[in-house]
C-alpha cells in the first residue's frame, strides 16, 4: 500500500497556484503596459526616491515643500515615413489638449479622472490629512501624510474612462464590447501623446471578430502592417476559434512621428484581452504629428 504525503502534496499544489499566478502576471505586461512618454517616464518597478530625513526643531510646523517642475526633455522625430493620420477615438494626437478631452469625454456621457501615480498619492494624502484633522491631531504629528513621494516628480496624466460600451467613443461602428478608455499627456501643458481602447472578451469568436475589425480600421488609415507577430486563429469547421494561451499575437504600423498597434492576448482560459493603441513614439516630441501636418499645409 502507498503512503501518501500530504505534505508533499500540498507543496505541489501551492507550487501550481504560484505557476499559475505567475503566468497571468508576464501575460499583462506582454500586452499593453504603461504608455510610453517622454524620457522621464512614470516608475513602475522602481522603488520611490526615500525622502530626506528633516529634524523639527521644538516648535516647529509641518511644511509641505513643493517639488522642484520635472524637467522634460524630448527629440525631434528621426527621418523616415509620416503618418499619413493622427485623429484616432476622437482626438488628434499632438494637437488635442488636456481641457479638449475633459470637455469631449462629457459630451460622451463619460466618466473619468487622471489614474498616474502622482495623481493617486495626491488623493491619498488628502484623505490623511482630512482624517488626522478630524482626529485633531497637530500639523507635526500628521506631518508624514503630506511627504512627496519620488512617485510625483512625474507630471505625466493618465486620463483613463473605465467600464466604458465601445459604442460610446463614437470614433466609428464597433463590435459590442466594454472596457477602458484612455488618453496619455507627458504634463497638463502638453497636448496628448497617446490614446488606447484596452477590452476583454469570454467568447472567442467574440474576440476574433472585434480584433479583425480594430485590424481593419487601422489598416484602412494607416496601410498594410509594418510588422506582424503571430497569427490570428481561423475557426474550425464547427465555427469554434481556438486563442493560444499567453501567445501574444501583434500587428503594429511604425512611423517616424506616430506608432499604431493592435494586440489580442488570451490570458488564462476565461479571458481574451484586446488592446488598440495610437501613440507618439517614446522620447518624440509629443507635437510631432501635428508639426509634420502644419508644414505639409503651409504654401
Amino acid at each position: 500500500m502507498k503512503t501518501i504525503d500530504a505534505a508533499s502534496t500540498i507543496s505541489r499544489g501551492a507550487s501550481a497556484r504560484r505557476l499559475a499566478l505567475w503566468g497571468q502576471a508576464v501575460a499583462w505586461s506582454l500586452l499593453l503596459g504603461l504608455a510610453p512618454a517622454c524620457k522621464r517616464e512614470e516608475p513602475v518597478e522602481d522603488k520611490p526616491a526615500a525622502a530626506a530625513e528633516t529634524k523639527a526643531a521644538p516648535e516647529a510646523k509641518a511644511e509641505t515643500k513643493e517639488a522642484p517642475a520635472a524637467k522634460l526633455e524630448f527629440i525631434d522625430p528621426p527621418e523616415g515615413p509620416r503618418a499619413p493620420a493622427a485623429r484616432y477615438h476622437g482626438v488628434d494626437i499632438g494637437r488635442t489638449t488636456l481641457p479638449e478631452v475633459e470637455a469631449m469625454v462629457e459630451r460622451l456621457g463619460l466618466r473619468c479622472g487622471d489614474t498616474s501615480a502622482r495623481a493617486k498619492l495626491q488623493r491619498r494624502r488628502e484623505k490623511a490629512a482630512a482624517e488626522a484633522k478630524a482626529r485633531g491631531e497637530d500639523a507635526v504629528t500628521s506631518a508624514s501624510a503630506k511627504k512627496r513621494s519620488g512617485y510625483e516628480d512625474n507630471p505625466q496624466i493618465r486620463y483613463s474612462c473605465p467600464n466604458i460600451q465601445a459604442s460610446q467613443i463614437g470614433d466609428r461602428e464597433r463590435p459590442p464590447s466594454k472596457g477602458r478608455l484612455l488618453f496619455v499627456f507627458d504634463s497638463p501643458d502638453y497636448p496628448v501623446r497617446h490614446t488606447s481602447y484596452q477590452r476583454s472578451h469570454k467568447d472567442p469568436s467574440a474576440a476574433l471578430t472585434d480584433v479583425k475589425e480594430a485590424i481593419a480600421a487601422m489598416t484602412a488609415i494607416y496601410g498594410e502592417p509594418t510588422r506582424v507577430r503571430g497569427q490570428l486563429p481561423e475557426p474550425d469547421k464547427r465555427g469554434a476559434v481556438d486563442f493560444e494561451v499567453l501567445k501574444n499575437i501583434q500587428f503594429e504600423w511604425k512611423y517616424a512621428d506616430l506608432i499604431a498597434r493592435v494586440n489580442i492576448l488570451r490570458v488564462g482560459n476565461q479571458s481574451i484581452t484586446i488592446g488598440e493603441r495610437v501613440e507618439v513614439p517614446p522620447r518624440v516630441r509629443p507635437d510631432a504629428p501635428a508639426l509634420a501636418r502644419d508644414a505639409a499645409a503651409s504654401p
